[in-house]
């Protein structure tokens, strides 16, 4: 947790260097509620559960403009969130962004290109085996397709470093795509698609002496998630491809309030033929300053 506390405190430092370089400072905080029905990541469902989660989240950045064509941002965000039925796997997690966006033509549809890199830490209530810092670099493309329609393409290079005996240690490549669509002035639906191939975590439960999915390069009894199995629980990592289609929209009720509503749904294909595959869905309302 210590890293955490960390990354919460240069949020607190990056916000005042934010409003002394003069930027445009921007900030949000938000608050909302969570279902997955596999928080487990259970390939079976003799070990698929589902939990309510209650989430709050803080953001404070600042954009630059370089010029008619070239910004900078700065962003630090500390998110928060408490689990129902597995308390263990309530977290706090800090991350800093910094994006270079480019839009190198004129127009209202002109494609525009950014860069970002994205590191963080994550501390669990009395789950060391979660706690881990992460990093991801990405490249975005995007533009107006219509006065209502935008699209975005990008490719994204993520690795997380566990604090203790490596099951979250992991690499991963992924394809992010995204439609956004103004049905109103104030309602924007979106449709987000990511493929993500490299390592994955997964859990599973030990009974009987027999174990389920063998092939795992890492594996470690995972405690945070056997109150309520009754029967031994590992996680484990190993290589897979996963799928992931989140489809929702936010509507801004005011000048600074705003809601959102999200559903989800992921498959993930691993070795020795699992699959696991979970629903989910969010509702949120931020207000922004």
């Amino acid at each position: 947790m210590a890293a955490v506390w960390r990354i919460t405190w240069a949020w607190v430092l990056a916000s005042a260097v934010c409003v002394a370089w003069g930027g445009e400072y921007y900030g949000r905080l938000g608050g909302g509620a969570a279902y997955d029905d596999n928080v487990t990541r259970g390939a079976d469902n003799q070990f698929r559960r589902g939990d309510f989660s209650y989430r709050v989240s803080g953001v404070s950045g600042v954009d630059w403009r370089l010029g008619e064509r070239l910004g900078l941002a700065l962003e630090a965000r500390v998110d928060g969130s408490q689990y129902q039925r597995f308390e263990r796997l309530s977290s706090l997690r800090g991350v800093l962004l910094a994006r270079a966006l480019f839009k190198p033509f004129d127009g209202y549809t002109a494609p525009w290109f950014a860069l970002e890199s994205e590191g963080g830490a994550i501390g669990h209530k009395d789950s060391a085996l979660r706690d881990r810092w992460e990093w991801s670099g990405r490249a975005l493309a995007g533009a107006r397709l219509t006065d209502r329609l935008s699209a975005s393409l990008g490719y994204q290079y993520g690795l997380t470093r566990g604090a203790q005996w490596g099951v979250w240690n992991t690499d991963t490549h992924a394809l992010l795509t995204s439609l956004q669509y103004a049905l109103t002035p104030k309602v924007n639906l979106f449709v987000d698609y990511r493929l993500t191939v490299g390592k994955h975590n997964a859990t599973a439960a030990w009974s009987q002496g027999r174990w389920s999915y063998p092939a795992y390069d890492v594996r470690w009894r995972d405690k945070a998630l056997e109150a309520d199995t009754g029967v031994a629980v590992y996680a484990y990592r190993m290589d897979g491809v996963s799928h992931q289609v989140a489809v929702g929209g936010a509507w801004d009720v005011g000048h600074r309030w705003g809601l959102e509503l999200a559903g989800r749904y992921f498959v993930l294909d691993g070795e020795a033929g699992a699959s696991y595959q979970g629903l989910g869905g969010s509702i949120g309302a931020n207000y922004r300053f």
